[in-house]
């Protein structure tokens, strides 16, 4: 299979690369963020909008998506409080554990927001793997409309 950026000339074009020179996983839920505490976003079974590089698990690791393409990517992801609660609200991305960006809104008592992050990243397409991680005050806990793709701009 050909992947986008590593088409050659002279290269033979199969019939199945044409439906695939995309490969994105996008995945998107209603989860549930404690007050006051940092929590990596789990996406379980019926959470996965697109996958088509087969990169999500939804029962294990299902906080991860994991390219295994090696390459440079696009990482997305949003926060929507569609009931407010929060007074101040964070998202970040992390990679292999670690956090890389992220994006932090003070949104006042009971106000209805969201936050997102948009990120160019680089993965190895072996043991690289991303997250998403939410923190929110001002409320027992919120539950937040949690949107996260991935999608490979070039590979190298």
């Amino acid at each position: 299979m050909t992947y986008q950026g590593q088409f050659q000339a002279g290269d033979v074009l199969q019939a199945s690369d044409l439906n695939s020179f995309r490969a994105i996983t996008v995945l998107q839920d209603s989860l549930t963020v404690p007050n006051s505490t940092f929590t990596v976003m789990a996406f379980g079974s019926g959470t996965e909008i697109i996958d088509v590089g087969g990169w999500h698990d939804t029962s294990t690791n299902n906080t991860r998506i994991t390219p295994n393409i090696a390459g440079v990517y696009r990482l997305t992801a949003y926060l929507d409080s569609a009931s407010g609660g929060a007074d101040y609200i964070l998202l970040r991305a992390r990679k292999n554990g670690s956090a890389q960006s992220g994006a932090a809104q003070y949104v006042g008592t009971n106000i209805i927001a969201d936050t997102n992050i948009d990120l160019i990243v680089e993965a190895n397409g072996t043991s690289d793997y991303f997250e998403v991680q939410s923190y929110q005050t001002g409320a027992t806990s919120t539950t937040f409309t949690c949107q996260f793709a991935l999608e490979l701009l070039v590979a190298t």
